[in-house]
């Protein structure tokens, strides 16, 4: 008898060939099965999420704010069971102090099919303390100076105090708080902001209204200062007989450095407005006033030496 290659292939293949199939298929079936039955195993970083954490109570130290948690699902977990996980620290009825967590699966929102294999780290220590509010002052910070020739003359701030609120603490190492950084670099005429942030660099501490205040830099041309002496007084608004007792005075003018060649005694006035004077025989002291006639609006006049005269009216 000869051997056919043929014939042996199809008996191998097609004998029982129904009894095979059902074979194979039972063999995946049980693997499928085996496989499902070790399960997937994940390792997720979870956030920690506070709860029901008593309103005169605040944290304040750097507690961990998520844990690496290792799971294994099963058969009837479902496909994204490590989606939208969070680790869960109940602080009802708690008191002041320092408190230990143990993160077990009871703190973990895990569907059903999924077991816990591994968390770490597997404690969160938290400092309670009681929240306190304080007033401080708010510093305005800036960078740059204005252009060549220009000065900052004032900066106005609103409101000059915040209120805030934290743990007792960390609220009483704050002396005073800083604005974001604002540019005046090459500036010559004033700047306004608004809405301008207040830094705060602490996470356990917040604004008890709003975190924002108003800035104006006062910018204008560098003033030189002269001295004048032996400036004349006029009395004005009063057309009456009086009397004074000195009829010069000495002057110190801030001038801008573009009219420091400009200005001269005599573009400089000094008056007693003597229009509100009633007590007429008697004599009273009237303040003294100075102005630049030319450049009233540029030019100040910044001291007059003595700044009263004394007048007698009739």
């Amino acid at each position: 008898m000869s051997f056919s290659l043929f014939k042996f292939i199809r008996d191998t293949v097609f004998k029982n060939f129904l009894l095979k199939i059902i074979s194979l298929l039972l063999a995946i079936t049980i693997w499928f099965v085996l496989n499902s039955a070790q399960g997937v195993e994940k390792i997720v970083e979870v956030p920690v999420v506070i709860v029901n954490k008593p309103a005169h109570l605040g944290i304040s130290n750097d507690y961990v704010k998520s844990v690496l948690v290792q799971l294994r699902s099963t058969p009837l977990a479902p496909k994204d069971f490590a989606k939208n996980l969070t680790v869960t620290i109940d602080l009802r009825d708690s008191l002041p102090g320092e408190r230990v967590f143990k993160i077990t699966k009871k703190n973990l929102n895990l569907p059903s099919g999924v077991e816990v294999i591994n968390i770490r780290p597997s404690t969160i220590v938290l400092k309670l303390e009681k929240l306190v509010k304080k007033k401080v002052p708010v510093i305005v910070r800036y960078t740059g100076m204005p252009a060549k020739g220009y000065e900052i003359t004032n900066i106005s701030l609103s409101p000059r105090f915040v209120w805030i609120e934290g743990p007792q603490s960390s609220v009483k190492k704050i002396k005073s708080l800083f604005t974001e950084t604002i540019s005046i670099g090459g500036l010559k005429t004033p700047l306004e902001r608004s809405n301008v942030n207040i830094v705060i660099n602490s996470p356990y501490i917040n604004f008890v209204k709003s975190g924002k205040v108003s800035v104006t830099f006062f910018i204008e041309e560098k003033r030189i200062t002269r001295y004048y002496r032996m400036v004349r007084i006029k009395v004005i608004n009063y057309k009456r007989r009086y009397k004074i007792n000195r009829l010069y005075v000495d002057v110190v003018v801030k001038i801008p450095l573009s009219l420091k060649n400009v200005i001269k005694k005599e573009d400089i006035e000094v008056y007693a407005d003597l229009s509100k004077i009633n007590l007429r025989g008697k004599f009273v002291y009237v303040p003294l006033e100075g102005r630049c006639v030319k450049y009233s609006g540029k030019v100040l006049v910044d001291k007059i030496y003595p700044d009263k005269v004394r007048i007698k009216v009739y």
